[in-house]
């Protein structure tokens, strides 16, 4: 008996994982029906795991409303990932106010993301003070875009050396973006190899402009 046949098996009679884990198999080779199917089983006995999977199903199609509308379900059970897709939901339709109001309910619940997400808004909306109180807590969470953007805020606020600890912390976590931005800081202080170093790490992470600037060094 294959992998595939035990699942559905196991799905037969009622297993979870098993409905769960054949709607992820079949988004993976993009029969998104079938996985809508199997989901839907699951999101009618009110597993909210299935709620967001069609939700997500839903946004990358472009159906915003379909996408609320399982989203919604869901947050009733207190899924953070829900709150976080009804944030993105309301931004993508302008209404920073919905936006906000689930994004602070996912960053109750201690989601980073949604904090830096609550950051953002505030920095577009000009409270860059505010915009840092939320970065920080979602920082000290371990959010790698919330370190990025304090290291963007104290570059403008022309404070170098506090860009780079916040850059150094993201980019002790993996992060390209971080890694990419402290080469550029030491090439602008005039250290070559200090900036080779860091553009080949972010280079060895994907980073298409640290490939770019590799180019530059080597033309």
């Amino acid at each position: 008996m294959s992998d595939r046949d035990e699942l559905e098996r196991r799905a037969h009679d009622g297993d979870v994982d098993a409905l769960f884990d054949l709607g992820a198999m079949a988004e993976e080779v993009g029969d998104y029906e079938t996985a809508r199917v199997w989901w839907g089983q699951l999101a009618e006995r009110g597993d909210s795991r299935a709620m967001v999977a069609i939700a997500l199903l839903s946004y990358e199609s472009g159906n915003l409303d379909d996408a609320e509308e399982w989203a919604r379900r869901a947050s009733v059970q207190a899924n953070v990932f829900a709150m976080l897709l009804l944030g993105d939901i309301g931004t993508d339709r302008g209404d920073a106010n919905a936006a906000r109001d689930w994004y602070e309910k996912a960053a109750n619940q201690g989601d980073a993301s949604a904090m830096t997400q609550i950051g953002l808004l505030d920095q577009e909306a000009g409270d860059l003070v505010g915009a840092e109180a939320w970065f920080v807590k979602a920082a000290e969470l371990g959010d790698e875009g919330a370190m990025n953007m304090l290291g963007y805020q104290a570059i403008g606020a022309r404070k170098d050396d506090v860009a780079r600890v916040w850059w150094e912390q993201a980019a002790g976590l993996q992060n390209h973006e971080a890694m990419f931005n402290l080469g550029v800081l030491a090439d602008e202080c005039g250290d070559a190899v200090q900036a080779r170093a860091w553009f080949e790490k972010a280079a060895a992470l994907g980073d298409e402009d640290a490939v770019n600037r590799l180019r530059e060094l080597d033309s």
